[in-house]
């Protein structure tokens, strides 16, 4: 394959800072809020046109963010929701260290016109 970049716009909410306790048949359950999982749904969509025939078995990522505003935000918190996404959009076969074997994480600062994630796959 190589190489595959992907381009998500948008703020990318922390999946791991945004999560909710519900009850559910007697039970406790920890879920995502409701606006990471309709970022999650939205992207889910975008991503169709990136589809690949196979999910990727083993690569390197790279990702840079732009972000909206000043906000405090986590590096690694954003990759995690971004590489769940791949994982769950079947672009990756998973996000184990045993097959996405490097990754590097960039900020490219604040961009209020144009937040976004570059995603580029390397296999």
């Amino acid at each position: 394959m190589g190489k595959l970049e992907i381009v998500l716009t948008g703020r990318i909410p922390s999946k791991k800072n945004s999560k909710q306790w519900i009850k559910r048949g007697g039970r406790m359950l920890l879920v995502p809020s409701d606006n990471y999982a309709a970022w999650h749904e939205e992207k889910m969509w975008e991503l169709k046109k990136y589809r690949v025939k196979t999910p990727i078995k083993k690569c390197k990522m790279k990702v840079q963010i732009a972000f909206p505003d000043n906000r405090r935000s986590d590096l690694s918190n954003k990759f995690e929701s971004l590489a769940d996404l791949l994982v769950d959009a079947k672009i990756l076969e998973d996000d184990d260290h045993k097959l996405l074997t490097g990754i590097s994480v960039d900020s490219l600062g604040v961009d209020k016109d144009n937040p976004r994630a570059i995603i580029i796959i390397e296999t």
